[in-house]
């Protein structure tokens, strides 16, 4: 029974850290400009000076696995940075919002349950 407790916990992790890099990368390969998403209209007027300063400071700047390490250890601290759109912490937004989105997706599950009960689709 403790080797298989082992050799799931084990699966799980790796799980974790192959969705984390799965994620990572396509958030890496998406087509766009993170600085025109960021200042919209203004991104434009950005001086190639400028842009280059702002991709140093949010490290975009660095090489990939360098990145990687950096995101993954703030997401395992909680920094889930700014959302760009709100500016709102994104942690507290989770907090925030969480239970909600917990509280329907169950319901949602439970009342399919019911319906393929009800229906005799088990």
């Amino acid at each position: 029974m403790h080797r298989y407790l082992i050799r799931r916990a084990a699966f799980g992790v790796l799980t974790i850290f192959g969705v984390s890099i799965i994620i990572f990368v396509v958030m890496r390969l998406l087509p766009g400009d993170l600085l025109a998403v960021m200042y919209g209209e203004g991104a434009t007027k950005l001086t190639d000076a400028d842009r280059a300063k702002i991709m140093q400071e949010l490290h975009l700047s660095d090489p990939l696995y360098q990145q990687y390490f950096r995101w993954m250890k703030d997401v395992a601290s909680g920094r889930l940075g700014a959302s760009f759109f709100r500016g709102d912490n994104v942690a507290d937004l989770i907090l925030r919002r969480g239970p909600l989105s917990a509280e329907i997706g169950i319901l949602a599950v439970l009342n399919l349950m019911v319906c393929r009960a009800a229906c005799g689709n088990a």
